[in-house]
């Protein structure tokens, strides 16, 4: 073999070595997974209410308010509500924490709830749940119903009718003041 045939292997050789590592150096990395959609939205201070026939029905405020974007399921840090009745009474109730089913629009309150009426009345409890197809509150744990002229306690109170129907159970007490 002669100089020139053998430069010319080594060229060849050195060509393809030299595209050999650039076709593997150069091989496209795996495409980047698209950016996750949030899954849940935040927002401070918010307002939520609803009215009926152009009369507001209830309202709640809070500090802040997480949406879950797939199950819509809504959670209250330090929410504030009210509950117009038709009779003009005002229903305001306070929690550290709390939750709406917008499926039910039942609330759920929980940390210490209080519930106050304008008429006097009151009830405090570890927990209460609105149900709002039945307008009918559930406090459990500790709960304490007052209005003038009677208290009552138990584990679970359900009241309806601006307090002035309600049921005691699970170590239930009424007094009632003559």
């Amino acid at each position: 073999m002669n100089k020139k045939t053998t430069l010319l292997i080594a060229a060849a050789l050195i060509i393809l070595a030299v595209g050999l590592a650039w076709t593997v150096l150069t091989i496209p990395s795996e495409p980047a997974e698209p950016p996750e959609e949030p899954r849940a939205m935040e927002y401070q201070s918010n307002f939520l209410s609803e009215e009926k026939n152009g009369r507001v029905i209830w309202d709640l405020r809070s500090e802040s308010t997480t949406v879950d974007m797939a199950t819509q399921a809504t959670v209250f840090k330090n929410p504030i509500a009210h509950y117009y009745r038709e009779d003009g009474t005002v229903l305001t109730l306070t929690a550290p924490d709390g939750t709406y089913a917008s499926d039910t629009k039942n609330v759920k309150l929980f940390g210490g709830v209080k519930a106050t009426v304008t008429d006097g009345s009151a009830l405090t409890s570890d927990a209460l749940e609105w149900v709002a197809g039945e307008d009918r509150l559930v406090a459990t744990g500790k709960a304490v119903l007052s209005r003038p002229g009677i208290e009552a306690r138990g584990d679970k109170i359900e009241a309806q009718e601006a307090f002035t129907v309600f049921r005691a159970e699970g170590n239930a007490y009424i007094k009632k003041e003559n």
